[in-house]
């Protein structure tokens, strides 16, 4: 499918506006892009709304319909091809301020997306391929902004005013992000992304998927990410050669670095954290393939991705055309014989028994790290219960030893205050002693001759 075309900026005739701000379409039910009739419509409509006043048109319709049109994908019953909404992947439940889901996406960069005229031109995208498609001819970076344009002033008549000189323009990877998180993708999807052959920037965007929308507290990143730990695609994340990495580093620094070019990625709660920096430090890179079955472009699975494209394609234009067909299975029942339909049927029992097989598998792993966290929790628990038990004890050791000091101090005082009372008396007496012998010599001199009285004789 060609690359969406770019609209005319002009209005069109057949619209009429009530206000300055508020452009409608004559029509019957008279909504304004808020209808479900006509809510596709009215997605076309408001392509051109923003070159309005001030945009305040776009605005107003982001604030009625912030998904700009774009619905989830539709499910098929269990039991046929196609992707089953006990499948879908569970995204996080956040909102922005005004009550639609925010998939953990900054609340600027997500005013930003739904203010692109992009945006609301996937709405015209209904089937996850043909968004894939669009993801194949559109995305050349898979920055938040387009680089250069976030975080500098810009110049014009608004420049002065706040949040319009410095958010930037949405980048297109994260415009498709927003997409893929409205089509409530399946862990199948998911799973062709990461393997996808067309381009490297399709399955960069599944690795995002994963690591900004996860819900249940990104406890399934490890198990997604391992398997690509390894991977030696090349790409460019800002679409220059300064940032040329691999697929592997990608997912390695998804799970390390919580800032990303202008963005902040989603918190990863620590115990998972500390869980992922556990596995980071012990994982190995999966061994060489034999020198039989390396690539012989010397790429390794590179090489065979890039091989496997030719086949992808035709795969693909054969499915389509045989989905022009009003009667896809009668033409098909004229076309294949008996054999190949059983081949066909034992190819997908088993693909569904290997789908089936690594679900448990994964389950049994999800389980396990879950008992493990449980565990680690518990052992962390109980650890600061006796920290703080430890840290109690030592407490009342000290007031202990307080109170001791304190009995001490009293009985010294006291000690002190008995041997100062004990020197006051004998202050006194020898006080006393002094004054009767001056007594005593005074009634001498008065007397004349008169003999000292024996007493006195003996005090002195």
């Amino acid at each position: 499918m060609p690359p969406i075309s770019v609209l005319p900026g002009a209005v069109p005739e057949a619209w009429q506006s009530d206000s300055t701000y508020h452009p409608v379409k004559k029509q019957t039910c008279g909504c304004f892009a808020g209808c479900p009739n006509c809510q596709r419509e009215g997605a076309n409509r408001m392509r051109t709304a923003k070159y309005l006043v001030g945009g305040q048109g776009r605005l107003d319709a982001v604030r009625m319909t912030p998904g700009a049109g774009n619905e989830p994908q539709q499910f098929v019953p269990e039991g046929q091809d196609g992707p089953h909404e006990s499948d879908v992947f569970p995204l996080a439940t956040t909102a922005d301020p005004f009550g639609s889901q925010s998939y953990n996406l900054n609340p600027m960069l997500l005013e930003a997306i739904r203010m692109s005229d992009l945006f609301w031109q996937l709405s015209q995208n209904t089937d996850f391929n043909d968004v894939v498609d669009q993801i194949y001819y559109q995305v050349e970076y898979v920055t938040p902004w387009v680089p250069g344009t976030h975080g500098k002033k810009s110049s014009g008549m608004q420049s002065n005013l706040r949040g319009v000189s410095t958010t930037g323009t949405p980048g297109v990877a994260y415009t498709m992000l927003l997409k893929l998180y409205i089509l409530k993708l399946t862990r199948t999807q998911i799973k062709a992304l990461l393997d996808h052959t067309d381009s490297v920037y399709i399955r960069a965007l599944g690795f995002l998927y994963l690591r900004v929308g996860s819900a249940d507290g990104f406890k399934e990143l490890w198990s997604w990410f391992e398997p690509y730990l390894g991977d030696m695609e090349e790409l460019q994340i800002d679409g220059t050669p300064s940032t040329k990495t691999s697929i592997g580093d990608f997912a390695r620094r998804l799970l390390t670095d919580q800032d990303f070019f202008g963005d902040r990625l989603p918190r990863i709660p620590v115990l998972v954290q500390r869980q992922i920096d556990a596995n980071l430090k012990t994982w190995q890179p999966p061994p060489e393939p034999p020198p039989g079955q390396a690539d012989q472009g010397g790429e390794g699975g590179v090489g065979a991705r890039k091989r496997e494209r030719d086949e992808y394609e035709d795969e693909r234009a054969r499915l389509y055309e045989e989905s022009q067909s009003p009667n896809v299975k009668g033409r098909a029942k004229g076309r294949k014989n008996e054999e190949e339909r059983d081949a066909e049927t034992e190819q997908r029992e088993a693909y569904e028994r290997e789908r089936i097989e690594k679900e448990a598998k994964r389950e049994e792993e999800r389980a396990a790290r879950e008992r493990e966290e449980r565990a680690r929790e518990k052992e962390e628990r109980k650890r600061e219960k006796e920290e703080e038990e430890e840290e109690r004890k030592r407490g009342r050791e000290s007031e202990r030893q307080r109170e001791l000091e304190r009995k001490k101090d009293k009985e010294r005082l006291r000690k002190k205050r008995d041997e100062l009372e004990t020197l006051d008396d004998k202050i006194k007496a020898l006080r006393a002693k002094i004054v009767d012998k001056e007594n005593a010599e005074m009634a001498t001199k008065r007397a004349g001759a008169a003999p000292v009285p024996a007493s006195v004789k003996k005090g002195a």
